[in-house]
C-alpha cells in the first residue's frame, strides 16, 4: 500500500444509493424511512434484501453517511421537515435535524452527514417527517440541458475500524 499507486489496492467498503422518484408525505408528524430504488456503487454496503431503505454494512467499522435531498414546496406557509438517524429500528437520540420551508412552488436543497458505528449485519435507515404535506422529496426526469435529479442520494464510506468497547449512543 505505500507508493504512488499502494492506495489502489486498498479495499474500503462503500456505497452510493439514489432514488429516481418522488417521496410524499400522507401524514404530518409522521416517521417515513427515506427510500431508494437505485444503486450506483456497493462494496460491503448494501440496501438489506428485501428493503428500500435500510443501508446494511458487511464490515464492522465507522461509517460516514452523506445525505442531500431534493425538497419541493408546493404552498408559501411556513413548513418544517426533520430527518434522524434509526439504527436497527432505534431512532438515535439526538440525531434529528430539522430544515423550515418557506418557498412557494420551489426547491430546497438538505444535506445531513453523519458518522456512526456499525457492526457486521446492522443497519441505518434516514427517516423523515413533516408539519406539512405540501412538502416532498422530488425527482425530475431530465430536460435540456441537465440530466435527471434524484429526489435523495446517500453516499456511505468506511472511514474506521470499530472501537472497542463501542460508543453508547445519546
Amino acid at each position: 500500500v505505500v507508493g504512488t499507486f499502494g492506495g489502489q489496492y486498498v479495499d474500503c467498503p462503500n456505497g452510493l444509493f439514489f432514488n429516481t422518484a418522488d417521496q410524499t408525505f400522507a401524514v404530518i408528524n409522521t416517521a417515513y424511512p427515506v427510500v431508494f430504488n437505485a444503486t450506483y456503487l456497493h462494496n460491503g454496503v448494501a440496501l438489506k434484501s428485501g428493503s428500500t431503505s435500510q443501508i446494511q454494512v458487511t464490515v464492522s467499522g465507522i461509517y460516514n453517511f452523506q445525505y442531500t435531498g431534493q425538497v419541493f414546496s408546493s404552498s408559501a406557509s411556513s413548513k418544517n421537515i426533520f430527518l434522524w438517524i434509526r439504527r436497527n429500528g432505534t431512532d438515535i437520540g439526538y440525531s434529528t435535524r430539522a430544515e423550515t420551508v418557506t418557498t412557494n412552488n420551489g426547491y430546497t436543497g438538505i444535506n445531513f452527514s453523519f458518522d456512526i458505528d456499525l457492526d457486521v449485519g446492522e443497519y441505518i435507515e434516514l427517516v423523515a417527517a413533516v408539519t406539512d404535506t405540501n412538502l416532498k422529496l422530488d425527482a425530475s426526469t431530465a430536460s435540456s440541458p441537465h440530466p435527471g435529479i434524484p429526489s435523495s442520494v446517500m453516499s456511505v464510506n468506511f472511514i474506521a475500524p470499530l472501537p472497542d468497547p463501542r460508543p453508547t449512543p445519546p
